[in-house]
């Protein structure tokens, strides 16, 4: 709930204290983590299914599982393998 005391910012008229603005400024930081994990994986599936021939979720599962193979998470995994396809890709 938010609370009304010591207003830090205002926003349409909604006054908002320091710790309220504190928390909304950090569940924005995780959500566009979050968003850029996503798109990193996507794109990693992608590669997957065009380069293998694979369906999503067959893509999916090789990602997981290369992932707690390598005990590495999945976001990295993706990560390193869309870097290795652009190096590859401009070495051509």
């Amino acid at each position: 709930m938010l609370h009304q005391s010591r207003p830090a910012a205002e926003a349409g008229g909604l006054a908002l204290p320091d710790e309220d603005v504190a928390a909304l400024r950090r569940e924005v930081e995780t959500l566009r983590a979050g968003l850029e994990s996503n798109r990193l994986i996507g794109a990693a599936m992608g590669l997957l299914m065009a380069e293998r021939r694979l369906g999503r979720r067959a893509a999916f599962e090789l990602l997981r599982e290369l992932s707690q193979s390598t005990n590495v998470k999945l976001v990295v995994v993706a990560e390193r393998l869309v870097l290795d396809v652009e190096d590859r890709i401009k070495a051509d």
